[in-house]
């Protein structure tokens, strides 16, 4: 694949592959293919549980969740499926009735016009029985500093009153990028400690996400 010229990953701030892009705040598509960018609306996740559209999910004592996710490269889906894994709920994964490009700077190039011009993408597959959830765990990777502008519309088009909102993220220098105080501020809702993991790192990272999982004390 092509790679950017220095002045454009400078100026998206990448971070970590090369020594000019010491500029925090990254945009979250991973210089790599995506997973299936233009699949199904699912897509197999750890051993104990299911992808699906949302039709059910695992249940704690708080009542079912759910796992709402939008991943690009796959970084945020292993996160994702660590996630369901611990918690025994299903993965719903956000689909784009028009996919994303496969090639990184188209994709990015998509990403940023979205975000300029205001656009959220439509959504191919809806959540089914989305009343049905009261803990929601939402996960996308960080584009151009913010919630990807998919994510923003999902976000947007639902009810989260009475749900508790747990954010997680993939990131190439940025954390999380102030998203968490902004689903706060979208959805209205309870949002419980998030967990923020560089792209690159998420493979060796499960452990983080063990520890993050147990001290939500769900």
């Amino acid at each position: 694949m092509n790679h950017m010229p220095v002045s454009r990953r400078s100026f998206i701030g990448m971070t970590g592959i090369m020594a000019a892009s010491a500029v925090l705040g990254l945009v979250g598509c991973s210089n790599s293919k995506p997973a299936s960018s233009g699949s199904s609306s699912t897509a197999s996740p750890s051993s104990s549980s299911s992808t699906s559209s949302g039709a059910s999910s695992g249940s704690s004592a708080k009542g079912k969740s759910l796992i709402v996710l939008w991943s690009w490269s796959g970084n945020t889906l292993k996160m994702a499926e660590r996630l369901s894994t611990l918690s025994g709920a299903e993965i719903y994964r956000i689909q784009a009735a028009d996919p994303y490009p496969e090639d990184y700077n188209a994709c990015i190039d998509r990403a940023k016009q979205e975000q300029n011009d205001g656009v959220y993408p439509e959504i191919a597959n809806p959540v089914q029985n989305w009343d049905e959830y009261d803990t929601i765990f939402v996960g996308y990777p960080i584009w151009w500093y913010k919630l990807p502008m998919i994510t923003q519309g999902f976000v947007n088009d639902h009810d989260w009153t009475g749900k508790t909102v747990i954010p997680f993220n993939s990131h190439e220098g940025s954390g999380d990028s102030g998203t968490y105080d902004d689903l706060g501020k979208m959805t209205g809702a309870k949002v419980l400690k998030g967990l923020a993991i560089r792209g690159s790192e998420v493979a060796n990272s499960l452990d983080k996400i063990d520890e993050w999982y147990a001290g939500l004390g769900l």
